[in-house]
């Protein structure tokens, strides 16, 4: 009879537990009605977790869809062009630079390509605040080009991407 009364109270214990999860899920729920985290922890373009590459990560906003989060450089660029139709005018971009991990505006950055530094995804495009030190970071890796961000092109991601 011990054991009946064990398994019963096990049961019970197991049984409140899952209801106060699921009251814990549907509470959630409520919160976060009208408003999405669809982007949260994965990259906005590949899904992979930018907060596993802080010194690569990059954002920006759209009207169209809020704020987007990048595990890379190369991703926020290709969606950046690629998306521009769905995304609207995109502001505030943010890159970190290279040298001292600081954010930067993307829009008035310098990208360095053709280095021998990776990103997540590759090849990548690597920031700098500074023209002279993405000429400095060009000398140092083996960098082939230094483009500003209205010098990237679908032409110019490719090229990075297929290298």
């Amino acid at each position: 009879m011990k054991h009946l009364y064990f398994f019963l109270l096990i049961a019970l214990f197991f049984t409140s537990q899952s209801c106060q999860k699921e009251k814990q899920v549907q509470e959630h729920a409520e919160e976060h009605k009208g408003h999405s985290h669809a982007n949260e922890g994965g990259c906005a373009h590949c899904g992979m977790d930018y907060t596993m590459y802080p010194k690569w990560k990059a954002s920006f906003e759209s009207p169209a869809k809020g704020m987007l989060m990048f595990c890379s450089n190369r991703c926020m660029l290709l969606t950046s062009i690629k998306e521009k139709d769905q995304l609207g005018e995109i502001t505030g971009i943010q890159v970190q630079d290279y040298y001292d991990l600081k954010a930067i505006d993307g829009q008035s950055a310098f990208y360095v390509t053709g280095s021998d530094v990776l990103g997540p995804m590759g090849h990548d495009f690597v920031p700098f605040s500074s023209k002279e030190a993405a000429e400095e970071f060009v000398k140092d890796h083996s960098g082939k080009n230094i483009y500003s961000f209205e010098e990237v092109t679908m032409e110019v991601i490719t090229s990075v991407v297929n290298q």
